[in-house]
């Protein structure tokens, strides 16, 4: 509950639901003028609201930056650390993304160009979605709500989750610079480590401004242009325009997956396409994986877990796929326009959702062992 409560009523969030508002309020009046049009206004307005939701977190977390790097802790932190990252080919610097991400993949992945090795820019911009943020752990928390009554298996669950997202960062991190890039050599921690002393606000507003603007100018036409491509896909069909989301374009994306689902997870017929369609739903928002799932059965969101019938090993090995694979289309424009290069995002995101898989799939295999 705490964690929904953060999302909806964050300053981001609340951006989000005025568009979301917004849309609803005008959508009548256009229908009855032009139904089409109607369409289109309110998936244009969707777009400019995910787009919107993502600039004060992007300013808050760039102006945190900013101050710890000119307080000068921030130094101190990623060369107290250097040693351990440089068994994962990653700087000290490493540490500002991983941390940043626990709240939000999109400006971890922007604060990759902390590092001035080349390189490493490239491997944190790959690797640091693995690491569970804010939206994912609404999803973690629904999951072990669920799934467990004693508290103890809830936050081991929970903590397993967080520790596997991290160690997977380094893992990910180690792999795209020795097989993606080819270098072997660990990069060289470069910096200027000054003294403890109170930070300019100037300076301060500045860096934050321009990372922010870069931000809206590079990846938010990218979370624009694949926000109105989502939002197709969950309100059109080979019919038109759909009432139930069950008849979309992106349901039947849903059904393509279920074969493989059912195979891997050993999931029914029935809640594989459910669980197909929510994976598509959650890479728009991570946090609509369960809404979603109550939306196409037509119960509530408590009684969502249930109706998929998963068991234990089951859900573990689902959630973990849902916690590891893309965060979000954001993150992926984020990811587009740090490496400035379709070829390196595709590698990027094709490995992310393979080490998903490969995790996930061990979970399942492990457990059921154990069933």
């Amino acid at each position: 509950e705490a964690a929904s409560a953060l999302e909806v009523y964050s300053l981001g969030g609340l951006i989000s639901r005025l568009f979301e508002e917004l849309a609803q309020a005008i959508e009548p009046q256009l229908s009855s003028l032009n139904p089409v049009l109607a369409d289109v206004v309110v998936g244009v307005l969707g777009g400019l609201g995910a787009v919107l939701s993502f600039l004060p977190l992007v300013f808050i977390v760039s102006a945190v930056m900013a101050a710890l790097e000119d307080l000068g802790i921030g130094p101190r932190i990623a060369a107290a650390l250097h040693s351990f990252f440089t068994k994962f080919g990653l700087s000290g610097r490493a540490v500002y993304p991983m941390t940043i991400a626990f709240g939000c993949n999109v400006p971890a992945v922007l604060a990759s160009r902390a590092a001035v090795d080349d390189a490493e820019r490239v491997e944190i911009a790959i690797a640091v979605p693995f690491v569970t943020c804010q939206a994912g752990l609404i999803v973690l928390l629904y999951f072990v709500s669920q799934l467990f009554k004693n508290p103890v298996h809830q936050a081991a669950t929970a903590f397993f989750i967080y520790a596997g997202g991290i160690l997977l960062y380094l893992v990910a991190a180690k792999i795209v610079r020795r097989l993606v890039l080819g270098v072997r050599e660990p990069p060289e921690l470069v910096l200027e480590i000054p003294p403890i002393h109170r930070p300019s606000l100037r300076v301060v507003l500045w860096n934050s401004w321009d990372m922010t603007k870069h931000f809206l100018r590079k990846a938010g036409l990218v979370i624009f242009a694949l926000s109105l491509a989502s939002w197709y896909l969950l309100n059109y069909g080979a019919s038109g325009a759909v009432d139930n989301v069950s008849q979309s374009w992106g349901a039947e994306l849903g059904r393509v997956f279920a074969p493989a689902l059912q195979h891997i997870y050993g999931l029914s017929s029935d809640s594989a396409w459910k669980v197909g369609f929510a994976l598509l739903n959650g890479f728009i928002a991570k946090e609509g994986l369960v809404t979603s799932v109550a939306m196409l059965s037509g119960v509530t969101e408590e009684e969502a877990f249930a109706v998929l019938g998963l068991d234990t090993a089951q859900a573990l090995a689902v959630l973990t796929f849902m916690m590891f694979y893309i965060p979000c289309l954001a993150t992926v424009a984020a990811m587009y326009q740090e490496l400035r290069s379709v070829k390196l995002a595709l590698i990027g995101v094709a490995l992310v959702v393979f080490l998903a898989l490969a995790v996930s799939v061990a979970v399942y295999r492990i457990l059921a062992l154990f069933a």
